[in-house]
């Protein structure tokens, strides 16, 4: 859990540096486009999606550490938008992204998102909930 916490919190401190250097880089982003969806003149989809995860990711994140005081029920549903807030950044990256049709991008994003969907499908086809039952069965002699 500490990987798992550590990672998230690297997330968005690197997602943070994005958005400085996007700023400050001659990309023509200016603050709205950076911080409000749909702000963008050009590629308004993009730089929506680019927002959108980057609060996501926030979201996820700054919820995190406060987990035990917003309770499970709260708390559970807001963590699983790290899910949608991934996929959006893998497109945000792929449309903006100068690299983006670079076959190592490619094999990169397959790979980002492959990670990113194995924990959601194992919840949803119950896999997990099996793996853990047969851990907690005892072992006959």
């Amino acid at each position: 859990m500490d990987l798992h916490r550590g990672l998230g919190g690297h997330a968005l401190i690197f997602t943070g540096l994005h958005l400085v250097t996007a700023f400050g880089a001659d990309t023509g982003a200016g603050l709205a486009q950076v911080f409000i969806p749909g702000a963008a003149k050009v590629s308004t989809n993009a730089y929506t999606l680019g927002v959108l995860a980057f609060y996501a990711i926030a979201v996820t994140v700054l919820t995190s550490w406060p987990r035990k005081r917003l309770g499970r029920k709260l708390w559970h549903p807001v963590h699983l938008l790290s899910t949608p807030a991934a996929v959006a950044a893998i497109a945000h990256a792929y449309q903006l992204g100068s690299d983006a049709r670079k076959p190592w991008y490619l094999a990169f994003s397959v790979l980002a998102a492959g990670i990113t969907m194995y924990p959601l499908g194992l919840r949803l086809t119950g896999l997990r909930k099996k793996h853990a039952a047969a851990d907690r069965e005892p072992i006959a002699a």
